[in-house]
């Protein structure tokens, strides 16, 4: 497109005026400088014509600009539109309109978790927001009915101004008969008010449909919720969760949801373990979990696991109430086919180590995942918690499992006592440490150089061997900050090293007729599995981003490799 010179020039000018002279002869009245008074008088006419002329000249001019300053923000917001025009035409060769319906439902269900519907962003209610994209997504996401059935409520953020519970309506009609995953947290006592048996009456109107469900309520709250359906069943109910030591002094509404027939998962602040009679009657639905987490119990509570001959997962939690635990010193070790079991210390300074207890007292051969927290007062001056290294080896010893997953965190475990444990276990495949809120951390140097794949000039021994051969992700929260604030980098630098002595890619390795994953090495041992997955977070200091560049290099080969320094990614 071309455009039209409409500037053409008009302005004639009658004088050529030579200023300088100009200026000259006008100061001068007499003499033979003067001019004639006709000659002057004429000259003055022609500037003065000139002047008018140069005055509609200027004006033209600026009209002129105007209209250009005009086509040119024309032209600006045509770029704009051709734009955007643009961004639509390829948007419809986006590869997101070619994926066929059933690939896109797919994909929203793997981005909807819970759907938080009492939170003020619509960020935490996923499936409202992506409803809320375009027209298609909108017909989808409402034929999805498992995208509506995940729903949080918090008491204390519900809009109890607005009647009938219109968001709680909205996921419950659209989640139309799919089963529901239930979480309630109610943290005050609020008292009853109507709109919160509204609420609970809603709830309850689907209690069928509940198939996974978590609540953290208060006493009232409690009975709000459960008083309506104390005589109804629940015939989908696979996963109960309950914070709230009042459910286990009502012993009808227990075993209402404990005889639940499909129920595998259990979860409950305080379990007043049932009598030998009780749980002749509820054997039964015992035998049935595979899944009990628990977090306060008495010294019968061995009867418990005894009759629990399915589970395979046990999550104890110490208990701040001065409660004996389940298991003595002196008492028989029970033997259980679990395979991953977690411990939570959370017991005041005073308490005996429930966690030695529970170690000399089960045996578990088929472990394949332990992970062992600490919380408050774990560790601390005074504390009865220290780590119980001579049982955990005797604990290992015993059980001869196959361990693949390790995770200490905030346990008050030297580097030594971690070097010691990780020497026992040849099996692992994925190691999790944190030292947050602890005040011995077990990351040190000298654990990065004993994770070292290579040992030049050691002897073959207990500390010379290498451990973990079949590490294959490894993940440490390095919360220390040295108070005489010493250089790090000799840590720093061991690290990056040992994590590039344990790159060994099967793509490589063919190429020396090796392989990473079926042993065949140059080394008489056997050999080290290739690192996959590394991960550093470092909550309290700075890190020199130099060292650890070399990491840049295996993560663009394939490794995962994320460094986080005071909260942010570092950016290699």
């Amino acid at each position: 497109m071309s455009l039209t010179n409409t500037l053409e020039p008009i302005l004639r000018l009658r004088t050529i005026v030579d200023f300088p002279k100009v200026r000259e002869r006008l100061r001068l009245e007499h003499g033979p400088a003067a001019q004639s008074p006709e000659l002057l008088a004429t000259q003055l006419h022609n500037v003065e014509a000139d002047q008018i002329d140069c005055d509609a000249e200027v004006h033209r001019l600026q009209s002129e600009i105007h209209r250009l300053q005009s086509h040119i923000a024309f032209l600006q917001n045509q770029q704009h539109h051709l734009a955007d025009y643009k961004v639509c035409l390829h948007s419809l060769k986006s590869p997101i309109r070619r994926l066929p319906s059933e690939i896109m439902l797919c994909i929203f269900d793997f981005a909807c978790d819970m759907n938080y519907i009492t939170s003020h962003s619509l960020r935490t209610i996923p499936a409202l927001a992506l409803k809320n994209v375009c027209s298609y997504w909108r017909d989808l996401t409402q034929s999805c009915p498992q995208l509506w059935s995940r729903i949080y409520i918090k008491r204390s953020k519900f809009p109890h101004r607005l009647p009938g519970s219109p968001i709680l309506n909205l996921f419950l009609e659209s989640s139309q008969q799919h089963p529901l995953t239930l979480e309630v947290a109610d943290f005050r006592l609020y008292g009853v008010t109507d709109y919160w048996v509204a609420v609970c009456a809603l709830l309850n109107a689907h209690h069928s449909r509940w198939q996974k469900t978590s609540f953290i309520l208060t006493s009232d709250s409690r009975r709000e919720l459960f008083g309506g359906i104390i005589d109804k069943t629940h015939p989908i109910l696979e996963t109960f969760a309950l914070n709230d030591n009042g459910l286990a002094h009502s012993e009808t509404v227990f075993n209402q949801f404990l005889n639940s027939t499909r129920l595998r998962s259990l979860s409950i602040l305080f379990l007043r373990t049932p009598s030998m009679a009780q749980l002749q009657n509820t054997r039964v639905a015992w035998a049935k979990l595979t899944t009990l987490d628990i977090q306060c119990w008495d010294r019968e509570f061995g009867n418990v696991l005894n009759i629990c001959s399915n589970l395979r997962e046990l999550r104890i939690h110490d208990s701040f109430h001065v409660v004996p635990p389940f298991v003595a010193e002196n008492s028989s070790v029970q033997t259980l086919s679990l395979s991953s079991y977690r411990h939570m210390i959370q017991g005041r300074p005073a308490d005996p180590s429930f966690l030695a207890v529970t170690l000399v007292s089960l045996t578990l051969p088929s472990l394949s995942s332990l992970h062992i927290r600490g919380t408050s007062g774990f560790g601390r001056p005074g504390s009865n918690h220290t780590w119980p290294r001579d049982k955990m080896n005797d604990f290992l010893t015993r059980s001869s499992s196959n361990l693949t997953n390790l995770r200490i965190e905030r346990c008050p475990i030297t580097d030594s006592d971690l070097i010691d444990l990780l020497h026992q276990l040849p099996s692992l495949l994925h190691l999790v440490v944190d030292d947050s809120k602890s005040l011995i951390t077990p990351i040190s140097l000298r654990l990065v150089r004993d994770l070292h794949a290579f040992r030049p000039g050691a002897t073959l021994g207990h500390f010379g061997a290498i451990p973990l051969r079949r590490l294959q992700s490894l993940s440490l929260t390095f919360n220390g900050v040295d108070s005489k604030k010493r250089s790090y980098s000799d840590f720093d630098k061991a690290f990056v090293d040992m994590v590039s002595s344990r790159w060994f890619p099967e793509k490589y390795a063919r190429v020396y007729g090796l392989g990473s994953t079926s042993g065949t090495s140059h080394d008489p041992e056997g050999g080290v599995a290739c690192l996959r997955s590394v991960v550093m977070r470092f909550p309290k200091r700075d890190v020199p981003k130099r060292i650890y560049q070399p990491l840049k290099y295996f993560e663009e080969e394939g490794m995962q490799v994320t460094i986080i320094v005071k909260g942010s990614f570092l950016d290699l």
